[in-house]
């Protein structure tokens, strides 16, 4: 059960991430700010993996909860940044 809080939590995070990324592209329409949000989503979700990971205790190895909800995020956050992208401009 503690899996399905993770991985919402993990898709939340990607859908407000994604909002700010098409704010933030469109506000600074430069490719270089583009590429540099991709490589901080990428972060971000690392962060968040292991704040979980830590919060949740030693019973998930540490594997297992980073790759619960990876799809979730990479898909939420490329959607809502395009979809929010195109919507602004």
């Amino acid at each position: 059960m503690r899996f399905d809080y993770v991985y919402w939590i993990k898709v939340f995070t990607a859908a407000v991430y994604g909002y700010a990324s098409a704010f933030a592209t469109a506000v600074l329409n430069s490719p270089l700010y583009t590429y540099a949000l991709l490589f901080l989503s990428a972060l971000l979700y690392v962060a968040v993996a292991e704040a979980l990971w830590r919060a949740g205790g030693s019973s998930v190895r540490r594997r297992q909860s980073y790759l619960n909800g990876v799809g979730g995020f990479a898909g939420v956050y490329l959607l809502t940044w395009l979809l929010f992208f195109n919507l602004l401009t």
